[in-house]
């Protein structure tokens, strides 16, 4: 047990940036590179294959579709502002089973601007309308986030001996 701890403490930290066409490709950015600052790596996490298109007309090169992509491969989820990219997202239920199994499996999520928006339609939002959630972070600055992060495992360990309690 005590060699799984360290070898799933030494692995690089994923971070799942969920994103569309439309998406805010400043808020993006700006967390995708505090992120990467601080050695953690990023996969843009998309409902189609190749490329997306910002708000802006930047295209930007999409690594994984839903269909692939699981939260149990990330250690936390961000997303982005946007118009267009949160309503192409929310109409995706893939999308929302992400999200909804990143939250109960204690992962940092992490909105920005319209994200927001598609939080509410998920777990995490049905908790956020009772009061404060833990892990979850609207609005708030990267270094918060990447904190959380690092605390992620610590948390699951503590959500599964409540649960087990």
């Amino acid at each position: 047990m005590e060699n799984q701890l360290k070898a799933e403490h030494n692995r690089e930290k994923q971070v799942a940036i969920v994103a569309a066409d439309g998406v805010d490709e400043s808020s993006l950015f700006k967390m995708k590179s505090a992120l990467e600052e601080k050695g953690l790596q990023t996969r843009i996490v998309s409902t189609q294959k190749g490329a997306i298109c910002s708000s802006k007309g930047k295209q930007i090169e999409v690594d994984q579709i839903f269909l692939t992509a699981f939260p149990i491969d990330f250690d936390a989820v961000y997303v982005p502002g946007g118009e267009d990219s949160i309503f192409a997202l929310q109409t995706e239920p893939g999308v929302i089973r992400f999200l909804n199994d990143a939250y109960n499996n204690s992962k940092p999520i992490a909105v920005d601007g319209e994200g927001e928006e598609l939080l509410y339609i998920t777990a995490a939002g049905t908790e956020l309308n009772k009061g404060t959630v833990e892990g979850i972070f609207i609005n708030r600055a990267s270094k918060e986030f990447v904190k959380a992060i690092g605390q992620q495992h610590f948390l699951s360990m503590e959500k599964q001996s409540r649960i087990s309690a």
